[in-house]
């Protein structure tokens, strides 16, 4: 996700959720600046409020992935919303709402975004753009990068990143 919004021309910050240490080895290795903790549902709006305040931003995009193992085709076992990790975009939403309530971010864009396999079950996609208030996009990961697989992207409210932003 980083390197689509770099490959677009966005000027980003970014706190990541991760558990995974080997992923937060690589991305270390790449996007040095990005700050890590180890669980999404250590986020609280209020983590960017110095932040907001001490630089002038077009927008706030709050969100990532949640892990795609249930949802993935390739996962014969897959739960979709049957699996609690499936459920983890509601943090996006928790915290975009909560940067949203921020003085400092009174008048600034903020979303909550998403992105997930586009493999995803049905029942998966509809619950996400109910829970986003828009139709995902799909993207194709190798538009960026290396690896071809089909993604969904959801933008809170929206159905296309607004100009402001690029």
């Amino acid at each position: 996700a980083i390197f689509a919004l770099l490959s677009l021309g966005v000027r980003v910050f970014v706190l990541s959720a991760e558990h995974d240490t080997e992923a937060v080895r690589r991305c270390q290795a790449s996007f040095p600046n990005v700050v890590h903790v180890m669980q999404v549902e250590h986020v609280v709006g209020s983590m960017v409020a110095k932040l907001l305040a001490r630089r002038q931003f077009a927008g706030v995009i709050v969100g990532g992935g949640s892990p795609c193992q249930g949802n993935a085709d390739l996962n014969c076992n897959r739960l979709g919303l049957g699996d609690a990790r499936s459920w983890q975009p509601l943090h996006a939403i928790r915290v975009a709402s909560e940067i949203r309530e921020l003085p400092e971010a009174r008048g600034l864009f903020c979303r909550a975004w998403l992105e997930n396999v586009g493999s995803a079950p049905q029942a998966v996609i509809t619950e996400y753009s109910q829970l986003l208030q828009c139709k995902p996009l799909m993207l194709r990961a190798g538009q960026w990068g290396w690896v071809d697989r089909n993604r969904l992207v959801w933008l809170e409210g929206l159905c296309a990143f607004p100009q402001a932003l690029l």
